[in-house]
């Protein structure tokens, strides 16, 4: 049959429609900041063990937390997910290959696949989120307020476009990267733009925060 895609319209390998629903909750965990998206990943990988994607995020989402020893879970992540990898997408591959440079240690090369993923796919929400995440530990400022900017069109509703709001860009965190005052992101109330689809609240308030800086 046709692969099935989420709900952003993304195609995926993923071998049933529970286990797609299953990521969404993982990934919103992930962007709410509430649950423990580690565990909600290995149930996806435990109920779709020949499905790559999962264990691809499980191992970036080890790297975000940017701590000693964190490397060898995300490289035991992705090790598990090698011999899948010929059933995914080139989208899930793309992942991979971002996923492995960052265990490597290469940030930089890893947000450059991140932005590749988001110039064919900017409602990949877990590539934004990835990329704006290294993009602060990077302190890279520019690209803490131009990659959210770049994919906006898409998450605003109708048309690319359509509806604009012209907003404050959002440094990625509290305080500015370029003076070395940046904090790590936190949740505030959701702003200016609403994401089009069946999305959850965390990836609405997520891509909502980007494109506007206001007091958390």
């Amino acid at each position: 049959g046709s692969p099935l895609s989420d709900p952003r319209g993304l195609s995926t390998s993923s071998p049933s429609r529970d286990a797609v629903e299953q990521l969404e909750r993982a990934l919103e965990s992930m962007l709410s900041y509430f649950g423990d998206p580690i565990a909600l990943l290995e149930q996806v990988t435990a109920q779709a063990p020949s499905w790559a994607y999962p264990r691809v995020l499980l191992a970036s989402l080890f790297m975000t937390f940017a701590e000693r020893g964190m490397a060898g879970q995300a490289a035991d992540a992705l090790a598990g997910a090698q011999g899948l990898l010929a059933g995914a997408t080139v989208r899930e591959r793309a992942h991979a290959a971002a996923a492995q440079v960052a265990v490597e240690g290469d940030w930089e090369a890893a947000c450059r696949l991140w932005e590749g993923i988001l110039i064919e796919h900017p409602r990949d929400v877990a590539a934004l989120l990835f990329a704006h995440l290294f993009d602060f530990y990077r302190r890279d400022a520019l690209n803490l307020r131009r990659r959210p900017q770049r994919v906006l069109p898409a998450w605003r509703p109708g048309p690319p476009g359509a509806g604009h709001q012209p907003a404050r860009p959002m440094v990625g965190a509290r305080g500015d990267a370029r003076h070395g005052d940046a904090r790590p992101p936190r949740r505030g109330r959701a702003l200016a733009c609403r994401a089009t689809g069946r999305l959850g609240r965390g990836q609405r308030l997520f891509v909502s925060q980007l494109v506007s800086r206001r007091p958390l």
